[in-house]
């Protein structure tokens, strides 16, 4: 069986019929987790009774004998048991010890649910590019496509991270309107778990009800990221007030002018890409995969693409021009980082005038 979305193995899951196997993978890793540990839940409750719930550690492959004593043992007073090979590498596994686990999931014990996750990497090569062909990867997919179930969790989406925000509140007693979801994603770069961690501290600040921008912005600790981007925001608005603001508040926070400029030159390293892309009619979907913009990059792209028609490539060119020689200078020499920035900004600034 092949959940190829989180719909599907929703379905699968809530229908009660568990399989003996289970591979859970894909670029968003905080989705794998959070559905291996409902998988987890509906097959032997909130119990963390060693007899019911062994957890491995797979990062550097697994002793494959210790993993079917721990799966073949019978469950105690219950009608299965559970174990979980987290963040699972096959390929840190030898032959023998991959012919041994290849033995125990073609045969998968009925009254166990044995769970493998992989976050950091892809049984599948061209999910992930650059990644070799490992065979291990392979045969591992096979077989819990044969035996059980192989889930895949693709980029979520803004409106996935929304989603996420606003379930999140509901499950703290709070409302979370649209617009605020909206924003919150945007604070956090579209990074999944920076969405939960903020929204559970916004609901802590609110107390419950409705949750407002208003609460957002009291509370809310945006990234370094985020506050280069709307610096990067502030510089194509031509709001240069708000923008030499930005900067002054980077600066007495004692953030790296090399960290900022860099941001800065990927935010507009994003709107050539979006523009390249669509000049050449690239569909949004495939550009993201061709690029990389997966996991939490996936917002980098698409708002990126929702402004890029607003500049010409020509000052696009010229802006990472400008910002290059920045960060030569920046780089080489004991220039002021803070003058540099500012003289940088301004630079942006006349350059977008004349395109305008």
């Amino acid at each position: 069986m092949r959940c190829e979305n989180e719909n599907a193995f929703k379905a699968h899951v809530e229908s009660g019929e568990l399989l003996p196997l289970y591979l859970l993978y894909g670029e968003e890793s905080m989705t794998v987790e959070r559905w291996a540990n409902r998988l987890v839940k509906a097959a032997v409750g909130d119990t963390q009774d060693p007899f019911l719930l062994t957890r491995m550690d797979g990062r550097e492959g697994v002793d494959p004998d210790e993993l079917s004593d721990a799966a073949e043992a019978l469950p105690f007073m219950a009608p299965r048991k559970c174990v979980t090979v987290e963040d699972f590498d096959p390929d840190a596994l030898g032959s023998t010890e991959f012919s041994k686990l290849e033995q125990l999931l073609s045969d998968p014990p009925p009254t166990c649910v044995l769970i493998f996750t992989m976050k950091s990497r892809s049984p599948e090569p061209n999910r992930k590019k650059g990644e070799e062909a490992g065979g291990k990867g392979k045969k591992l997919l096979k077989l819990c496509e044969a035996k059980g179930c192989a889930a895949h969790f693709g980029v979520a989406t803004a409106g996935d991270a929304g989603r996420l925000a606003r379930d999140t509140a509901k499950k703290r007693g709070c409302v979370m309107p649209s617009a605020v979801s909206s924003a919150l994603v945007a604070a956090c770069g579209g990074n999944l778990h920076a969405v939960v961690c903020e929204t559970e501290k916004l609901c802590a600040y609110a107390g419950g009800g409705e949750l407002t921008l208003r609460q957002l912005e009291e509370v809310g600790v945006q990234s370094v990221e985020a506050s280069v981007f709307d610096l990067s925001r502030a510089i194509l608005r031509m709001d240069y007030t708000k923008a030499m603001d930005i900067v002054s508040n980077l600066m007495f926070l004692r953030e790296s002018p090399v960290g900022i400029l860099t941001i800065l030159s990927s935010a507009f390293v994003d709107l050539y890409r979006a523009k390249a892309a669509r000049s050449a009619h690239i569909a949004d979907k495939q550009a993201m995969k061709e690029l990389g913009y997966v996991g939490g990059r996936f917002f980098l792209y698409t708002r990126a693409a929702e402004s890029e028609s607003r500049f010409s490539h020509e000052f696009l060119v010229k802006a990472l021009e400008t910002l290059s020689q920045a960060d030569q200078k920046l780089k080489s020499s004991q220039v002021d980082g803070r003058i540099l920035l500012e003289q940088t900004v301004t630079q942006l600034f006349v350059l977008l005038k004349e395109d305008r």
